[in-house]
């Protein structure tokens, strides 16, 4: 079952994090232990690991985290010491207990589970398996809000290509890579890099998601920055006003992202010396203090 998470980085916009399952849910009959017992010795209990599934998932629907957790920690010890530390069940189980800790808000733990699943799925399934597009995607928003920039780039660049391949080049998730590597490069000021990666983000989600969507105007929000900082005023004007209209249509005037847009818009208009401008986004700004 995918699930999907929405976290918004402090900086710019939303990175689409989410959890996937393990492809081959079958548990092998034969597989080595350690140099000594192999599972013909020691038969894997399949019905003890399914109960404590069933029970992790349904606290997971229920979100009672507290109680999914205890479970899937259970499964996580059963499966590494029937299993192996490495083997492949023991990554799902990683998986599932990394989603908990990205749902508690723990995304410096979850960064780390997501590392040991990716380097168990990359032994087991091959390192261009699909299934590890999920991971790396969680790797990357992870340790962009634990502001781990440097790894950033290294998940996205392994995820681009397995993403492409399981999913299509406009694939929507595909738009969210190059949008990640707009604000990765964004952040590190090359904003060369960072404006051609957002745009190629914009062509996929106007083309797969129409041009009024929501991702469309997070991107313009996005490319706005890139030309504020980059000191081409009136392209960010331009970007500002696009992403403005589409976030009032959708999130309403009220929205924490028609306000942060409009903030941005009223520093702009400041740097371009255009006092008059950025006293009337000021006053609208106003409106949506007093209104909360």
């Amino acid at each position: 079952m995918l699930k999907i998470y929405t976290i918004i980085p402090t900086i710019l916009l939303a990175f689409l994090s989410y959890r996937a399952h393990a492809d081959n849910k079958t548990i092998p009959q034969q597989q080595t232990l350690n140099s000594k017992t192999s599972l013909q010795e020691n038969p894997y209990d399949s019905k003890k690991d399914q109960e404590l599934k069933q029970l992790a998932d349904g606290f997971l629907n229920e979100e009672k985290y507290s109680e999914a957790e205890e479970h899937y920690l259970q499964l996580l010890q059963l499966r590494r010491e029937r299993l192996g530390l490495k083997h492949d069940l023991v990554g799902e189980a990683l998986n599932d207990l990394a989603g908990i800790h990205v749902d508690l808000n723990n995304l410096g733990q979850a960064y780390l589970l997501y590392l040991e699943v990716i380097e168990i799925w990359s032994k087991t399934r091959g390192p261009d398996h699909p299934s590890l597009f999920a991971p790396l995607m969680n790797a990357d928003g992870t340790c962009y809000r634990i502001e781990k920039y440097s790894q950033c780039e290294k998940y996205l660049k392994q995820a681009l290509p397995i993403g492409i391949k399981k999913l299509g080049p406009q694939d929507p998730l595909i738009g969210q890579v190059y949008n990640n590597l707009g604000v990765l490069n964004l952040t590190y000021k090359k904003y060369s890099e960072a404006e051609d990666y957002l745009k190629k983000a914009l062509e996929i989600y106007k083309n797969s998601q129409g041009k009024n969507h929501s991702s469309v105007g997070g991107v313009l929000y996005s490319l706005g920055r890139v030309y504020q900082d980059a000191k081409k005023y009136e392209l960010a004007r331009k970007h500002y006003k696009k992403a403005l209209k589409i976030q009032k249509r959708i999130f309403g005037k009220h929205h924490s992202k028609v306000e942060n847009t409009l903030d941005s818009l009223m520093y702009l208009y400041q740097k371009m010396g255009k006092e008059t401008q950025a006293k009337r986004i000021e006053k609208e700004l106003q409106k949506i203090w007093e209104a909360r």
